[in-house]
């Protein structure tokens, strides 16, 4: 699935996460640390403000 979204909505709450789900001293914008759940690769980063979605999409993979 693919969310989309306007940014400008919780530009004023968003923050990157610390690596090691949080208990890392360094930031981890681009997932890594935990190659036994996949390859990583996808951006993170957080927010604690309801995002208000503007349209969901159902990705086809094959």
């Amino acid at each position: 699935m693919k969310a989309s979204f306007d940014t400008l909505q919780i530009v004023d709450d968003v923050e990157i996460p610390k690596g090691k789900w949080g208990k890392a001293d360094y930031l981890e914008p681009i997932t890594k640390d935990f190659p036994e759940f996949g390859k990583g690769g996808a951006t993170q980063a957080i927010t604690h403000k309801e995002i208000k979605v503007d349209k969901i999409e159902h990705l086809d993979l094959h």
